[in-house]
Order: structure tokens, then sequence, then C-alpha cells
């Protein structure tokens, strides 16, 4: 019985990880940090984390941000960690 359950926890697993992989291949970079002036930073986003910018919501998928956050801070913090500089 507990081979069933080391199986399908690491089933569980990747199949998780497999997800988020999904999302973050078709994911870009997005304004993290702003004002009127300058764009300020930029932060790695997966598709569907954040609303592309011809939507007019500037509030992102909080399913997905909290189901996803702990390989969403690990992967702009080692994969996505070259964002495009602030513009002037």
């Amino acid at each position: 019985m507990r081979k069933h359950w080391k199986m399908f926890s690491a089933l569980a697993v990747c199949i998780y990880i497999a997800m988020y992989a999904m999302f973050s291949l078709n994911g870009s970079y997005q304004v993290w940090a702003c004002d009127i002036n300058r764009i300020w930073e930029y932060r790695w986003a997966p598709y569907g984390f954040f609303p592309t910018p011809y939507k007019s919501s500037t509030y992102g998928n909080k399913i997905l941000t909290v189901t996803f956050l702990p390989l969403w801070i690990l992967d702009f913090k080692f994969i996505h960690n070259n964002p495009p500089g602030p513009t002037t």
C-alpha cells in the first residue's frame, strides 16, 4: 500500500511541475513596477498569471499565482532572471 502512495505522490509532483512548465513556455516579461514617466522593473510571468496588455484588468489570476507560487519564485530567480532593462 505504501508503494502506491509513493507512486501517486511522485506522479502528482510531476504533473504539478509539467503544468507550470506549460504555462511558463508561453510566458513573457510583464511590467512589475512603473510610474507615469517610466517602467522601473519587469518580472517573468507565465501565461495566464497576468492579463495580456490589451485587456483592461490590472489584476492577475490569483488561483494560478497562489497555486504555482513556489515554482514561480524559483523560475524568476534561477531561469528567467535577465529581464529587459528599465526604460527612460
